[in-house]
């Protein structure tokens, strides 16, 4: 029969999400409170992923395996926006009446990352010792759902060095016509050539944008 997984997949399977293996919350039910708060409104340190069963990490936010928001009781559901419809078909050897072309369907574009560092920030008085490794590295995105973050091995792309990049800092994702980022409550942010992401706001990304994370962290969009 299929489900739509927390994470906005839709999956043919009904126990796990098809594109992220996400457990399907109909099948795999987490006992307990679904909030799992205290009586003065402060949030446990050990409580369950109500998604995928994953213990909370100390005091973050999100779970760190499906991105669950346990200050706010939710799963983080993927910004995806539907695309247009398309228009009927035309008879054949006649064109529209009005003269416009008939919509077609966008299939998802590889996206490519270069990883980097802001130099210029070295200079800072508060900037902290840099990476002893600062050249490039370049991820090719193919999924529509990647997560950017504070080294770890469960990261799509992590970040090494920088102590200012929270756990699960931002998300890159697919938006039907083109990519997109936004930040996943991190602590000190996310920018977009400059302009800072507000709460979940879904910035599209044209290509040569520049996203800054961290305090000389950057990822550099190339070739959409």
């Amino acid at each position: 029969m299929g489900f739509t997984c927390p994470r906005g997949h839709e999956s043919v399977g009904d126990e796990y999400c098809d594109v992220c293996g996400t457990p399907n919350p109909a099948v795999f039910q987490v006992a307990g409170d679904p909030t799992d708060r205290m009586p003065s409104g402060q949030v446990t340190s050990d409580q369950m992923c109500l998604v995928c069963g994953t213990q909370r990490d100390g005091m973050d936010r999100y779970c760190t395996n499906c991105g669950y928001d346990f200050e706010m009781g939710e799963p983080l559901v993927a910004a995806v926006e539907t695309p247009p419809a398309e228009a009927p078909p035309d008879p054949v050897g006649e064109a529209p009446s009005d003269g416009a072309q008939t919509p077609q369907a966008v299939s998802m574009q590889s996206l490519v990352l270069v990883v980097g560092v802001n130099t210029g920030k070295f200079e800072e008085p508060d900037c902290p010792p840099p990476p002893s490794d600062v050249s490039e590295r370049v991820f090719i995105v193919d999924r529509s759902s990647i997560v950017i973050g504070r080294e770890s091995p469960s990261l799509d792309i992590p970040i090494h060095g920088d102590p200012y990049v929270s756990r699960r800092h931002a998300e890159v994702v697919w938006l039907g016509n083109g990519w997109g980022i936004r930040d996943l409550g991190s602590t000190n942010g996310t920018k977009v050539n400059g302009v800072a992401l507000e709460g979940r706001e879904v910035k599209p990304l044209e290509s040569d944008a520049v996203i800054e994370l961290g305090f000389f962290s950057q990822l550099m969009v190339r070739n959409l």
